[in-house]
């Protein structure tokens, strides 16, 4: 099996990307609205979101629901057709290739509860990270692949959790502590930052700051919903989806 690469561009055929703040206001599409009640992620949610590693040759990987149920789907163009790398009777969503192209952690209900699972390029071989009731999701590796950061559901709300690859709830870090709806996490290529969404605004957390001083609002958009933030290779751009309403 090929190693996977970070093709930033994968992106733009997919979703509405929005660099750096700049935005184009679309009367037609209303925003987003954040579930303050109950929080059970679908397949329809889940669906057509793509993510590569840095080390790959134009692969793409993404969750698409496929006879009712969501698995994780490989594509190269020239390369590879379009190859089913995970199946069963439940919902794989959220991959995250890891730095070095070789394994792949994501989001799965296959035991009941949503939580967070590594599947192993070469052997094919799946291990479960996490298992406890509440939902885990959406994860993303540290640069140097010792550390992720995931969304978990927990008090009505979601939170940002940074905790060790191999277990990431046995010394488990919570980024974020407000009454926010924090989620979609994404560790920056220099290692020291994470953007993340929170009640449809793009966050800059830098991890060298403890204080008041660490979070900054990158979007600052009253009338649009931002998602789905991914850093550039570099770490130099940072790109997001949004869904704007004028007045």
């Amino acid at each position: 099996m090929p190693k996977l690469s970070s093709r930033f561009s994968a992106l733009t055929a997919i979703l509405s990307i929005i660099l750096l703040g700049s935005l184009s206001c679309s009367p037609q599409v209303t925003p987003t609205p954040e579930t303050t009640v109950a929080f059970e992620p679908t397949a329809t949610e889940a669906e057509i979101i793509p993510t590569a590693s840095r080390n790959s040759q134009e692969i793409v990987i993404f969750s698409f629901e496929e006879d009712g149920y969501a698995h994780l789907f490989m594509y190269a163009h020239e390369n590879m057709p379009l190859t089913r790398i995970t199946s069963g009777d439940w919902d794989d969503i959220t991959p995250a290739p890891s730095p070095d192209g070789e394994k792949i952690a994501f989001a799965s209900n296959r035991s009941g509860f949503w939580d967070l699972y590594l599947l192993d390029l070469e052997s094919g071989d799946v291990t479960q990270l996490t298992n406890t009731p509440e939902y885990e999701g959406a994860p993303t590796w540290s640069p140097d692949g010792t550390f992720m950061a995931f969304e978990v559901y927990e008090d009505e709300t979601l939170d940002i959790v940074v905790g060790p690859a191999t277990d990431p709830l046995s010394e488990p870090i919570l980024l974020t502590t407000s009454s926010s709806s924090d989620h979609s996490p994404a560790w920056a290529p220099d290692g020291r930052h994470i953007a993340f969404v929170s009640d449809g605004e793009v966050i800059f957390a830098d991890l060298d700051e403890t204080d008041g001083s660490r979070f900054q609002n990158l979007s600052n958009t009253e009338l649009a919903s931002e998602s789905h933030p991914v850093w550039s290779p570099n770490g130099r751009w940072l790109a997001w989806a949004s869904s704007s309403q004028c007045v």
